[in-house]
């Protein structure tokens, strides 16, 4: 039954001597199970489990009571399941406490006790855990607690076994809930989750827990998820979970900030598949998540964290704290994979979550999963011992190939005042840099490397491909004004500040990738500089020789300078034009400025830059331009006020409505798709405008799409009309105008003028491919578009295709103006207009001129007017449309009895005078009425 029988002790109340085998707290239930399970049959029969009892010296009492306890159905047999979920809980496993201990230290000032339905929300806090410390000090001496050999025990031996076993499941026997469940007062959620081995001492993981939030800045109340005081100890299959993503473990590490690794002096952390599988999680899983290890040895505990904690000032700081970390408990040979679990369907899941293969594959001895990991792990130690290494004279061979292989993408180096660093031992350095290195903080100063060994590791390490970020004293020696990274010797101290100037002219230096880095991380702190120009240099890595494009597009530099503007609150004009810096460039400076909400720069000026597409040799396309927009709309600062894309400075403020103006003229103004789609993105937003104007430049189907989207899309918006006559727009920006009108949600826009484009593909002197594609897409929007009163579709040649599609979709609708003029209607698309304004009661102006309507079509029209009761119609324009005598009488007849109606023209016809003169006897007596013949 897995272990030796413990001592026979008498029973108090009778006096009968009954075995209780506490050995037992230590054992897997599964593999007891299937040891006592003879015939393999998945169940233990009570024959079975008397026999197995009877052989290590139990009797029937002990039988009795433990059948009763798992057989949970009552059934003559114990399943898996019942074994699994009654093992622990048994009275024959179970340890009580001495009669009078009621655990009421536990529980501080106020006796806690709660419900927290999500394992993952059931963190301890610091305080609480001193008191679980205070516990086991007082009850473990007076009642000789002991190990599973029978070891006795002391405060400072006693592991998490021995608490769960003498605290946490007697403290919980009656309620059988989680121990933070039984303390607390609700949901703790965790700062940070703790993977450790439970067999290191109490006050040691207590002590690197307390450590931990003194060195990140966190109180004693702030909670920790371990998994002993967070799982119901009760009902562990239940906690865990059926897969690793859904198990307690990996949701509390979600909500987590980080992972704190509590290392025992052994190292046997390192050897616990579910240790294994929360270091894979911290690591490769969780994106933007801290990863810490602490140990206690005997001087107390210590930590190696993630970049610099609340309390380290600089790196010197953080290498002095973290130099106390032993050397020996440094593990540079981790195989995770090698890492051992109780239970072996657990192994399996957690390897092949490392590995990416199904949980219930048998995962494979060695992959590059596991090398990676391994690796990545090893790392961490080797950054954290390189000055404790060198001090101490160690080879450093093997903590410098750690360092490479890692993948780590940022480090914290300090060598500063050591003498044993010279040009040797940075070159070591410099090789030892993995490529993934983004960021790095390097303290050199008072060591014996000169400014040519300096010079090479900083031109080395702002080369890496991935860099972004350098920060080093060495930047600001006295020994080193200058640095020469391309040809061109950098003013460290002016960019600094440490030789204050107020503008600072870098352009046209041939500055490169590494001399971007360096610049950005000395700008970033510069709060005197003000002025700074870095045009036409290679920033990006490329650059412009005799029209071909020459070099590797690189984002690092610009992303580096980008990092700086987040943080800057000085500069007020920054120059950037000529450096190539495309798409992600200019989007992660837009970005960097107008999420800075201190930032002080006025504007940024990117004209020529081919944003949008226009031609230049900087290349930016949609997709910046994209960037550029959101950056400009989720914008926080208040000081940039105006953006030039095309040749003009947008006033971006004032499009936005932070400005607030009622009426913006853009017109005329050469503006272009990037233009546009920025000003989109801005009006989207703006509550205040009432009038826009943006004719007379060159927006096209995409810029007047977009322009329409953002003012049908902003329920706020209180833009009454819009004019994009005369703008080529063609059957594309038909149907983005289209969609725009058929989901809008405005019911400002009332008024439309799309006169004299190309919306069926023709232009007004008939070149093109006719298409109706476009029109029939404005006329199906406007079947369900409610606000529209006034259209204006003139010169468009949407034929009679067309112009039946806008009247059956304008029935009975709001329209009160339809112009069609210049449209090329015949009498069959006459026929469609007739039967609109039959039915159309509240149509007030119609004008059909300069079509080919003919008698037939004006007569079709005119009956159409004179049988309608409710027409409103007061102007009516059929100028130019080979109207004949037979046409002039269906037009008096209809003026004769259209009360309505007080102006028409009819110009530019063949009436002859017969017609006229019935069209003005039956105008005759209507006071007012405007007649043009």
């Amino acid at each position: 039954m897995g272990g030796s029988v413990t001592k026979v002790a008498p029973n108090p109340a009778d006096g009968v001597e009954v075995r209780t085998p506490e050995t037992l707290q230590w054992q897997d239930p599964t593999r007891i199970f299937k040891e006592v399970d003879v015939d393999s049959d998945q169940t233990i029969s009570s024959d079975e489990l008397k026999s197995a009892l009877q052989k290590q010296g139990y009797d029937d009492v002990v039988f009795a009571t433990l059948m009763g306890e798992l057989d949970l159905n009552s059934d003559g047999c114990i399943t898996i399941d019942e074994w699994r979920k009654g093992f622990y809980a048994s009275s024959f496993v179970h340890v009580r406490p001495p009669a009078a201990e009621d655990f009421a230290d536990l529980h501080g000032d106020q006796r806690g006790g709660c419900t927290i339905a999500e394992t993952a929300k059931r963190a301890i806090t610091g305080a609480q855990l001193q008191r679980v410390c205070s516990h086991i000090s007082r009850r473990c001496k007076p009642e000789g607690w002991a190990d599973k050999s029978g070891k006795q025990r002391t405060p400072g031996t006693v592991t998490l076994y021995d608490a769960a076993r003498f605290v946490i499941k007697p403290a919980t026997y009656a309620t059988q809930c989680s121990f933070v469940e039984l303390i607390a007062f609700g949901e703790q959620v965790p700062l940070y989750f703790v993977s450790h081995w439970w067999g290191e001492p109490v006050l040691d993981f207590v002590k690197c827990l307390e450590q931990h939030a003194v060195d990140r800045g966190l109180g004693v109340d702030s909670p920790y998820w371990v998994c002993a005081y967070a799982n119901n100890q009760w009902k562990l299959d239940d906690e865990i979970g059926g897969s690793l993503e859904e198990s307690s473990f990996r949701k509390a590490m979600k909500l987590s900030f980080g992972t704190v690794t509590v290392l025992d002096e052994g190292g046997v952390t390192f050897s616990r598949i579910w240790c294994g599988y929360e270091i894979f999680t911290s690591l490769a899983g969780d994106k933007h998540k801290t990863y810490d290890v602490y140990t206690c040895p005997k001087g107390g505990a210590v930590g190696l964290v993630e970049g610099l904690s609340a309390g380290d000032k600089d790196a010197g700081a953080k290498q002095k704290r973290e130099s106390g970390f032993p050397l020996e408990r440094v593990r540079l040979d981790i195989q995770l994979q090698s890492a051992q679990a109780s239970v072996e369907a657990d192994r399996k899941a957690i390897l092949n979550a490392i590995v990416g293969a199904a949980a219930d594959a048998e995962p494979p001895k060695e992959h590059a999963s596991y090398t990676r990991l391994n690796n990545m792990l090893a790392g961490r130690f080797a950054a954290g011992m390189v000055r404790t290494v060198i001090a101490r004279g160690k080879k450093l061979g093997p903590y410098f190939a750690a360092m490479k292989a890692s993948a780590s993408t940022s480090l914290v180096i300090d060598l500063s005042n050591l003498i044993k660093c010279t040009d040797k031992e940075l070159q070591l350095l410099m090789a030892a840099l993995p490529n993934s290195l983004e960021s790095l903080n390097l303290q050199l100063k008072g060591t014996k490397a000169t400014e040519d060994g300096v010079t090479a590791l900083f031109k080395h390490v702002c080369n890496l491909p991935r860099m972004r970020r350098l920060e080093s004293d060495a930047l600001t020696s006295t020994h080193m004004p200058l640095v020469n990274l391309d040809s061109y010797a950098l003013p460290i101290k002016k960019l600094k500040g440490a030789e204050p100037v107020e503008s600072l002219d870098l352009s046209d230096k041939g500055l490169s990738v590494a001399s971007a880095i360096v610049i950005a991380s000395l700008i970033g702190v510069n709060g005197g500089l003000m002025e700074l120009n870095l045009s036409n240099n290679r920033i990006c890595g490329v650059w412009v020789e005799y029209g071909t494009q020459k070099g590797n597009y690189i984002t690092e530099g610009i992303n580096a300078i980008a990092d700086a503007l987040r943080v800057n609150c000085a500069l007020t004009s920054l120059e950037l034009r000529g450096n190539q810096l495309g798409d992600n460039g200019w989007g992660a400076i837009f970005a960097a400025v107008c999420g800075n909400k201190d930032s002080k720069i006025t504007s940024l000026d990117a004209v020529s830059e081919n944003i949008g597409g226009r031609y230049s040799s900087e290349n930016i396309g949609p997709a910046g331009v994209k960037l550029i927009a959101e950056a400009l709309r989720t914008s926080v600062t208040g000081a940039l006020m105006k953006v030039n894309l095309d040749g003009y400075a947008l006033p971006v403020k004032k499009i936005k409505g932070t400005d607030p103006v009622e009426t913006l003229d853009l017109s005329r103004k050469s503006l272009g798709v990037a233009s546009a789609v920025v000003i989109a993105s801005l009006i989207g937003v703006n509550g205040a405008l009432t009038s826009v104007e943006l004719r007379g430049n060159e927006l096209g189907d995409e810029g007047w799409g977009a322009i329409f989207a953002a003012i049908c899309g902003n329920k706020d918006s209180k833009i009454m009309s819009m004019d994009a006559s005369s703008e080529r727009i063609g059957p594309a920006g038909s149907k983005l105008i289209a969609e725009a009108l058929r989901t809008s949600v405005t019911g400002a826009l009332t008024q439309l003028d799309l006169s004299d484009n190309q919306l069926c593909g023709k232009d007004r002197w008939g070149r093109g491919t006719h298409t109706a594609e476009g029109i029939t897409a404005i006329a199906d929007a406007l079947r369900v578009n409610g606000g529209l009163t006034e259209l204006n579709i003139a010169g468009n040649s949407i034929k009679d295709e067309g112009i039946t599609a806008i009247c059956n979709a304008v029935q009975g609708n709001k329209l009160t103006k339809l112009n069609v003029a210049g449209s090329n209607i015949s009498p069959v698309g006459a026929t469609a207009v007739a039967a609109m304004v039959a039915v159309t009661g509240g149509l007030m102006a119609l004008d059909l001129s300069f079509n080919d309507l003919n008698d037939d079509g004006v007569s079709a029209v005119c009956e159409a007017i004179q049988s309608n009761k409710e027409t409103k119609l007061a102007s009516l324009n059929m100028r130019a449309n080979s109207i004949g005598p037979i046409g002039a009488k269906s037009v008096a007849a209809m003026v004769a009895v259209t009360g309505a109606l007080i102006e028409c023209d009819l110009s530019n016809n063949a009436m002859g005078e017969e017609g006229k003169a019935s069209i003005l006897s039956a105008a005759q007596g209507k006071a007012g009425f405007n007649l043009h013949l």
